[in-house]
């Protein structure tokens, strides 16, 4: 990939975590805005959120068509 495309896709990428986020946070899970220059699960993955429960798994189902992590290969 060229430099810009690369940019592009890491934009798109940041741009869909930001998204997952504010999903998360609409079905009511305190969940943060990735950390500048991370996306995908790591930009979460030091965030204090108890992955495996129950209200977390449902936001999931919901918001995984923003899920960042869905369209690394597209």
């Amino acid at each position: 990939r060229s430099s810009a495309a690369s940019d592009v896709y890491k934009r798109q990428l940041v741009d869909a975590s930001l998204e997952f986020s504010q999903c998360m946070r609409d079905q009511g899970i305190d969940f943060p805005d990735p950390k500048p220059g991370e996306f995908g699960f790591f930009a979460f993955r030091d965030a204090d959120i108890d992955f495996g429960s129950e209200a977390v798994q449902e936001a999931f189902e919901i918001c995984q068509p923003e899920n960042p992590l869905e369209n690394l290969d597209d």
